[in-house]
């Protein structure tokens, strides 16, 4: 791609107040070749056409701009923007995004997280690299034991928005050991007044977060899982590792 012919369209644009076609035409484009045009127009004009993208454009755009501009950015009017792009992340994304920015950005940034986005940071990095538990996702679906399929469904709409899978729920006990989990299929399936203790397996497949991440993959493929249980040393669920988790590892 010729970035050089397309910035001045850009520019462009951005003068004409034209903001709707500027984002159809940057969205059309990969982030990084987006990024590639907007790191040659100048700083100043940066901001204004990362404000008027969508969230999760702008958060893969941002994390292909340089550092200089990605400090600028930070810094001046997209600070609130970036705060909520990446604290409305799932953990796992907010890692891994956070991971390739400059050193100087990423503490700039974790001020701005919340103190359980930060928590849940600093416990990844207790975790060597190649450890499940600094890969683990803390966005899961939980379920009381008690519940009846209807409330079960209910409560899994609410959920649903900020998880990162619904298809299975895992049933906690009120120590917060894990007790079993339920698929998505059998709450619909399920006589509205049947609870989920009724209708959740028993037969549980789970790891710790100490063990090897080539193991959770190996058990993914094994059990056909969707996503893997990650337990801690007295059976509590911390978090759990998707099948998509499971294809970057390999």
């Amino acid at each position: 791609m010729r970035v050089h012919l397309l910035t001045p369209e850009i520019r462009e644009l951005l003068t004409e107040g034209r903001h709707a076609d500027l984002v159809d035409v940057l969205q059309e484009m990969h982030p990084g070749d987006a990024a590639s045009i907007m790191g040659a127009l100048e700083v100043d004009e940066i901001a204004p056409i990362l404000g008027h993208l969508p969230q999760d454009f702008e958060r893969d755009v941002f994390g292909y701009l340089e550092p200089e501009v990605q400090e600028h950015y930070v810094d001046g009017a997209g600070r609130d923007r970036v705060q909520q792009v990446v604290q409305s992340m799932l953990s796992d994304d907010r890692a891994e995004f956070l991971e390739r920015l400059d050193e100087n950005i990423r503490k700039r940034l974790m001020p701005m997280l919340s103190t359980a986005a930060r928590a849940d940071l600093m416990r990844r990095d207790t975790f060597c690299e190649d450890q499940v538990g600094s890969i683990l996702i803390t966005e899961y679906a939980v379920l009381s034991p008690i519940a009846t399929a209807q409330s079960a469904i209910a409560s899994l709409r609410r959920q649903a928005p900020s998880k990162e899978t619904i298809y299975y729920s895992y049933v906690l006990d009120r120590s917060g050991q894990l007790v079993g989990f339920v698929s998505l299929r059998d709450l619909i399936l399920a006589d509205d007044h049947q609870t989920v203790e009724e209708l959740m397996k028993t037969d549980l497949v789970s790891i710790s977060a100490d063990a090897d991440q080539e193991e959770a993959a190996r058990m993914i493929r094994d059990y056909d899982l969707i996503a893997l249980p990650v337990v801690d040393s007295v059976g509590k669920l911390v978090g759990i590792v998707t099948h998509d988790d499971a294809v970057d590892i390999v």
